[in-house]
């Protein structure tokens, strides 16, 4: 276990990703997976952006010698983007003015 403190983005940034305990002034225990600082609020839980490619980077399909082309995944399964939720927890959105301690636990 680590406290992080003060608990501005350059302490935090190495701990994004990893698991926390979050205690508030008035002494709410919350735990989450730190996701980030943002102007002012402590964001845990978030779930991570998963860019889709766009239809210039896509990938091309080859013409065999035959002329067929080959075969492809359907198109609306090439678009689904794959997002991992952060354990089941629902995002949470701290201000930073009513953390009193902020500790990682990796």
């Amino acid at each position: 276990m680590q406290r992080i403190d003060p608990a501005n983005s350059e302490q935090i940034r190495p701990h994004i990703g990893s698991p926390v305990l979050v205690y508030l002034r008035d002494g709410a225990e919350i735990f989450g997976i730190l996701s980030r600082l943002d102007q002012g609020n402590l964001i845990l839980n978030e779930e991570p952006v998963v860019e889709r490619p766009s239809a210039k980077t896509g990938k091309k399909l080859k013409v065999a010698k035959t002329g067929r082309k080959k075969s492809s995944p359907p198109a609306d399964r090439e678009s689904q983007a794959v997002i991992a939720h952060s354990a089941g927890y629902s995002p949470i959105v701290l201000d930073r003015k009513f953390v009193a301690a902020l500790i990682a636990l990796q």
